[in-house]
């Protein structure tokens, strides 16, 4: 056994392939989980579409976890938006 740092260490693990689903997250330039979502205004009415939440949310200036909430039906919209999945209801609120 020897002391290592956990950069060492972490290389270590990804060379003997414990990291598999870091590597697939890498291969996949960081966006393993993300999903399309559809900006709308108050009235339902379609304004824009983002390739994630991180992108919606640079490009608006608005929090993510504000976009994750109307998202997750916890809050009815945020910055005056409401944001939906795109493929999961295309019946616009």
């Amino acid at each position: 056994m020897e002391w290592n740092t956990r950069l060492e260490n972490n290389r270590h693990a990804w060379k003997i392939g414990l990291c598999e689903n870091v590597r697939i997250s890498l291969q996949n330039n960081g966006k393993k989980n993300s999903k399309p979502i559809i900006q709308l205004d108050m009235q339902g009415n379609f304004i824009a579409e983002f390739e994630s939440i991180s992108q919606a949310s640079r490009q608006l200036n608005l929090s993510h976890t504000g976009i994750s909430c109307v998202l997750k039906d916890d809050y009815s919209q945020t910055g005056g938006f409401k944001f939906i999945l795109k493929g999961i209801s295309n019946n616009y609120r």
